[in-house]
């Protein structure tokens, strides 16, 4: 895990929230887009080490992960 995978990671506890206010943050303290930083933070949270270092980033993002999942399910079948 790099220096910046560490940072991104932190980034990612200290704002748990999605919103405006947490992209314009991303950009301005990481300089990554959301669409570039969710790509990240999902490579990185399948990392053994990242699992052991940040568990609950790594649980917050997985249940982020379900729930987007049920709704597009959702939406495919209705």
């Amino acid at each position: 895990m790099t220096r910046d995978d560490r940072a991104l990671l932190q980034f990612e506890e200290d704002h748990p929230c999605e919103g405006g206010a947490k992209d314009d943050a991303m950009r301005r303290q990481l300089g990554l887009t959301p669409v570039r930083y969710r790509s990240r933070l999902l490579r990185l949270v399948r990392m053994p080490e990242v699992i052991a270092t940040f568990p609950t980033v790594v649980h917050r993002f997985e249940r982020r992960l379900e729930r987007a999942t049920a709704a597009r399910t959702s939406r495919t079948f209705q």
